[in-house]
């Protein structure tokens, strides 16, 4: 099962649980109201319907309920206890909520396009990407793309995209060192899966790989530079995290979609290479 917003932000069981105003009222009632008109034209099915399916989901995934602990309700039982999350909760589980949403099969695509209007109409930090089926920290649209475009690309390469999605929540949290260092991490990643080499470092895996074929030069440096550059920044490739406030929100975000960009770039050009790698 994919992690939530919340485990991706190391916020359960922990201090740094977001404020309910971080969220403001309008965004939080048009969120409701769209779900509860939804689900309000599903009442008279006798044959279950996509609210039953999301409250019985949300029982057993985030409250740990098996089937038989979970209570005879009502559709209004169920529209209480939406309200009152969506109304009153911090955010996490709201889009904790969102997401399962996005997750579950059951729900028809049209819901989950309604979500992501309310999102786009309200201008909040963040957005919803339906291909990935995630809440997203808003960025530019063509910076919005390279990220996607990452994220779905490294659907063959887990610990690799594992390790962008961490910088991508580090990056919406303002942890923009710890960022950055999931960012490079990723890179990295990606090139030992493709030289099939579980301890290489970036500069010796883009040797490895230019032998294969040839890597343009200030391409290659590029990358250097930015390995280079995290090994630099505090705590971005080292267990102690100091000097955090001197890591800016444009420097992790350049980092974090020029290594998207890389990603795609190393995966267009050796994902498909059959030949295998040089000693």
């Amino acid at each position: 099962m994919k992690k939530r917003f919340s485990e991706r932000n190391n916020l359960i069981s922990s201090k740094e649980i977001l404020a309910p105003e971080a969220l403001h009222s309008p965004f939080r009632k048009a969120i409701f109201n769209t779900l509860y008109g939804y689900f309000r034209s599903q009442e008279m099915d006798p044959f279950g319907t996509e609210w039953q399916a999301l409250y019985v989901q949300y029982q057993r995934e985030f409250l740990d309920k098996t089937l038989d602990e979970i209570k005879t309700y009502s559709f209004f039982d169920v529209v209480g206890w939406l309200k009152g999350l969506i109304l009153s909760s911090n955010i996490n589980q709201v889009f904790d909520f969102i997401e399962l949403i996005l997750d579950v099969e059951e729900v028809h695509p049209h819901l989950k396009n309604l979500l992501k209007d309310d999102f786009e109409i309200h201008q909040i930090e963040y957005a919803i990407d339906l291909d990935n089926q995630i809440i997203i920290p808003k960025i530019s649209k063509e910076e919005t793309k390279a990220l996607k475009e990452a994220l779905e690309i490294t659907d063959k390469y887990p610990a690799s995209k594992a390790h962008l999605e961490e910088a991508i929540h580090k990056f919406s949290q303002g942890k923009y060192s710890k960022s950055i260092a999931e960012a490079v991490h990723s890179v990295e990643s990606l090139i030992r899966k493709l030289t099939n080499d579980d301890k290489v470092e970036i500069p010796e895996g883009l040797r490895k790989l230019s032998q294969i074929s040839p890597i343009h030069g200030a391409f290659s440096g590029a990358i250097n530079k930015l390995y280079a550059y995290a090994g630099d920044v505090p705590g971005a490739r080292h267990s102690a995290i100091s000097l955090e406030e001197s890591v800016t929100k444009e420097d992790a975000q350049f980092i974090l979609v020029t290594s998207s960009a890389f990603i795609t770039y190393l995966t267009d050009k050796f994902g498909a290479v059959k030949q295998e790698v040089a000693a």
